[in-house]
């Protein structure tokens, strides 16, 4: 038979064992990034429609370039057309040198690949800056450090700018190409 204080203790552990157990069961397990489709492709058809717009500016251009702010030179060059793609490549440099250490830090440049589908009437990058082949997914850490949802994020940006080429873009125009100076 078991004495008072064994039971005691017994009972105090047994608390113990519960209460760790409840709180294990109360932690929330961080949730896998889980693609959300209908957003991806709203922000894809926006994308095309903006650049359907700019691309309409070039005529029978394969490429041009304009200011962005008054900073930014905007170059558009067509890569490649098909009949029911074209790939556009979208790069953006500085017009003046940085002069303090932090602005050269975040004055890198980026080149984005974008292909337009016709017949989906969307656009999606398919690289930045060199890297290609994004998944929609990635497990973290991963070893290119890339967020869960990078591909989402390219195309979210690609947004971003395009609206701000379209509030805010100058065509630059050579006089001496015209035939007036």
């Amino acid at each position: 038979m078991r004495s008072a204080a064994e039971s005691a203790a017994k009972a105090i552990y047994t608390q113990r064992d519960t209460s760790a157990q409840a709180g294990m069961s109360r932690r929330v397990k961080k949730s896998r990034y889980k693609v959300d489709l209908a957003d991806h492709h709203a922000t894809c058809e926006f994308n095309y429609a903006s650049l359907k717009r700019l691309l309409a500016a070039l005529d029978a251009k394969d490429s041009c370039q304009f200011e962005v702010g008054q900073s930014t030179l905007l170059s558009v060059d067509i890569t490649d057309r098909a009949p029911y793609t074209t790939t556009v490549t979208l790069g953006h440099q500085l017009l003046h040198e940085a002069s303090s250490d932090v602005a050269k830090l975040t004055n890198a440049s980026v080149e984005m690949t974008v292909r337009m589908y016709h017949d989906a009437e969307m656009a999606e990058v398919v690289a930045w800056n060199r890297h290609y082949q994004w998944q929609a997914r990635y497990e973290t850490p991963n070893e290119k450090m890339y967020h869960p949802d990078e591909k989402q994020q390219q195309n979210k940006f690609l947004r971003d700018w395009l609206t701000l080429c379209q509030s805010q873009g100058r065509v630059t125009v050579d006089l001496k190409t015209l035939g007036l100076k």
